[in-house]
């Protein structure tokens, strides 16, 4: 598999990664009149969906350590392909809804995609992949429920399901013919691979890296969450300023990985860190100032969080590089923890966010949540020139 297929092929993989937790969203409402259910427990199929990824990484990185990237990904997808079928066949919900969660394989391509980009790339192209992965992963973010829309209201729920299908079976295929292994690091037993995860785990500096990056994210995640009820329950407009909103801050994420992929070497990556931080401030405290001082016109709150999307840009990209990097024999583990952790912080952060502003009926409460996982990223950012001096130490 030559260089631009192979980048093709991982670019591919991330898609599948992500876009099976999109392209459901505007489905939720047909598939639970089609199983004869509610809406709150159709929904369940987004959270299991999410709870089963960030399972899935933790076990599927370790694994493509161990076993290598190709057999752990064929095996994934071809997994993959058999719950997509189970979830086109089922008959009642709660069958759906557990093959649905078993859906979340397609976190392989993320997982093992990370991984065989480490083994075969060099540090500044791993940045660059990583700052590009992001802009896919924002695309999808914003594409993926206007593709579902699309395919529901025309086609039906169903077809959705049948285009994932065959976006993982030509997956499956390519990689199966194409793919080489690209992990020459294999750990050799079950004691050897406990033990290099024992030092990862100890290893202070790949901690930063992951919180850096995922206290970033959570106040992203918590936005997503918090910018539809506030639009429609708190403000009363048209579901229109949702998706407006969200692709200004989405915008600002896509610029702020295009401007650090492309200008990366201006700086060390604290000063990237602290000046993605210093964006997610900045959004914070200016939207709240804009609140305070025109409050007729209560959408323009929403308009500075476009900086929290810069800042992630700048955030994400060096938190990703540095975690998958820092120990070649555990690449896979550590982009699945790095993932896992991801999942699980934003989920904290946005459901604490999500019933605390559905019980107050007010917008204080996004103001404390973005400013509190603002704080304890710049703490945990605060230590990654320490821990760099004593990585390089040991």
């Amino acid at each position: 598999m030559n260089e631009k297929i192979l980048k093709a092929n991982l670019y591919l993989l991330f898609c599948v990664a992500f876009l099976p937790q999109h392209i459901f969203l505007p489905s939720i409402i047909s598939t639970a009149k089609y199983f004869e259910t509610n809406y709150s427990t159709m929904q369940f199929a987004i959270s299991a969906f999410m709870a089963g990824g960030a399972i899935l990484q933790i076990i599927l990185g370790p694994l493509s350590d161990r076993f290598g990237r190709r057999p752990i990904l064929l095996i994934s997808l071809f997994g993959f392909i058999l719950v997509t079928v189970g979830c086109i066949l089922s008959s009642e919900a709660y069958y759906f809804l557990f093959f649905r969660t078993l859906q979340a394989l397609s976190i392989s391509g993320l997982v093992i995609g990370r991984a065989i980009v480490a083994d075969t790339e060099s540090p500044s192209a791993i940045f660059k992949i990583m700052a590009n992965l992001a802009i896919l992963m924002a695309f999808i973010t914003m594409g993926g429920p206007i593709l579902g829309e699309f395919i529901d209201t025309r086609y039906g729920w169903q077809i959705s399901f049948y285009f994932l299908l065959i976006l993982g079976s030509v997956l499956f295929i390519i990689n199966l013919v194409a793919l080489p292994e690209t992990n020459t690091t294999k750990i050799n037993g079950f004691w050897d691979q406990i033990v290099q995860y024992r030092l990862l785990f100890r290893l202070r500096l790949f901690w930063v890296y992951v919180l850096s990056g995922n206290l970033a994210t959570a106040s992203f995640f918590s936005l997503l969450v918090a910018i539809p009820y506030c639009i429609q329950k708190i403000f009363f407009f048209e579901a229109f300023w949702i998706g407006l909103v969200i692709s200004i801050i989405v915008s600002g994420f896509v610029l702020g990985n295009l401007f650090s992929s492309k200008f990366s070497k201006l700086m060390a990556e604290f000063l990237w860190l602290l000046l993605g931080y210093f964006f997610l401030l900045l959004s914070i405290t200016s939207s709240y100032l804009l609140y305070k001082t025109v409050p007729s016109y209560p959408l323009a709150m929403f308009f500075p969080f476009f900086f929290v999307g810069i800042g992630n840009g700048f955030i994400w990209p060096i938190s990703i590089t540095g975690a998958v990097t820092i120990n070649p024999y555990l690449r896979g583990s550590a982009s699945g923890l790095h993932g896992a952790s991801m999942y699980m912080i934003g989920s904290i952060f946005s459901s604490i966010l999500a019933i605390w502003i559905s019980q107050t009926n007010s917008i204080w409460p996004i103001y404390f949540v973005l400013t509190l996982s603002t704080i304890l990223g710049l703490l945990v950012v605060s230590r990654f020139n320490i821990e760099k001096k004593r990585n390089q130490a040991v």
